[in-house]
């Protein structure tokens, strides 16, 4: 699991952030899932498959966070994905999950049968008794790439006959759809529906690849982002794509350990646009440091000139001078 996937899971696991995840994605802002009522559970699922030739297979997979939701009694089981990167298969992938929890579910309740009470033959072929039940499961995948979401939002979008499923009764009768249940942290469009820290960093987020935008939000805020958690300013710096180290920016860190993230943030977001730099631009600037090289300018004179002619910051200009200056 990469740092920057380690960084927002810690962030989203809170319970009461991962309630109004839920809250305001599928419950449009009413305030059904509560913390008190999440139990975060192993996020482990597996099985044990065998081929045509008796070789058995273990499959095993491990979501990102899972949580028992409980009301008076079991409801669900609620699950969530991290995305930095658009994954194509996603539908697959999600459901594939579900169903490998599904058959755990059904594995752990026979596994925890009673013993003494006897089995039918179609019982014990199913490995589950008639009377059983299982738990629902909901799926979230939360996306946060910089790059929009331009994969399939559900199992019919992979399929060559898309539009043809789509419009046709009898496809749809026999060809069940799965749908992705995705959030798109920088393209949230209703932030309200969030009650927790979530409304304003999804608020946030929208204006990520703006610096005005953002730094007139933050200051709208300042309230908050003067004073927020380690775990949150570090799930920030990932949700930015920001690869300043937070050693770089301590500083900021006031004693009880919290961090003042209107001075951290320009920072953060600075380094945020610069790795977003399009590739075009940067070949621009390597074409004006070439030539300046061979007209026989100095390292500082072409230095001014990259300021000057372009739109990077000093440190950007002074990077890309030493990559591409013989």
């Amino acid at each position: 699991m990469g740092k920057s996937n380690i960084a927002v899971k810690q962030w989203l696991r809170d319970k009461q952030r991962f309630a109004d995840l839920f809250n305001g994605t599928v419950f449009q802002g009413q305030q059904i899932v509560l913390p008190e009522d999440l139990e975060e559970i192993d996020s482990e699922s597996s099985i044990i498959v065998t081929d045509k030739e008796k070789r058995e297979k273990g499959i095993q997979k491990y979501r990102d966070i899972a949580m028992r939701w409980k009301q008076n009694a079991e409801l669900a089981i609620l699950a969530c994905e991290n995305q930095n990167k658009v994954h194509y298969a996603m539908p697959i992938r999600t459901m594939f999950y579900d169903c490998l929890s599904y058959t755990d579910q059904v594995r752990q309740i026979w596994k925890n049968r009673d013993e003494q009470i006897k089995n039918t033959e179609e019982e014990f072929l199913s490995q589950f008794r008639k009377e059983d039940k299982i738990y629902p499961i909901i799926s979230l995948v939360f996306y946060y790439g910089l790059n929009p979401w331009d994969a399939s939002r559900d199992l019919y979008g992979m399929f060559h006959q898309e539009q043809e499923i789509r419009n046709s009764e009898i496809w749809k009768q026999y060809v069940p759809n799965y749908k992705l249940n995705l959030i798109d942290a920088g393209d949230v469009e209703d932030v309200e529906k969030f009650s927790s820290d979530l409304q304003l960093i999804f608020g946030m987020l929208k204006y990520r690849k703006q610096e005005n935008g953002i730094q007139e939000y933050i200051e709208n805020h300042k309230e908050y982002f003067s004073n927020v958690d380690l775990e949150t300013y570090q799930a920030v710096r990932e949700l930015l794509h920001s690869e300043n180290q937070l050693k770089k920016i301590v500083s900021v860190k006031n004693r009880e350990g919290r961090i003042d993230m209107c001075t951290a943030l320009e920072a953060i977001y600075q380094n945020g646009v610069n790795e977003g730099m399009s590739a075009g631009i940067e070949e621009g600037i390597k074409a004006m440091i070439l030539t300046c090289c061979e007209l026989g300018l100095s390292k500082e004179q072409i230095l001014e000139k990259i300021i000057k002619n372009s739109s990077v910051t000093t440190d950007v200009a002074s990077m890309l001078l030493e990559k591409y200056a013989n």
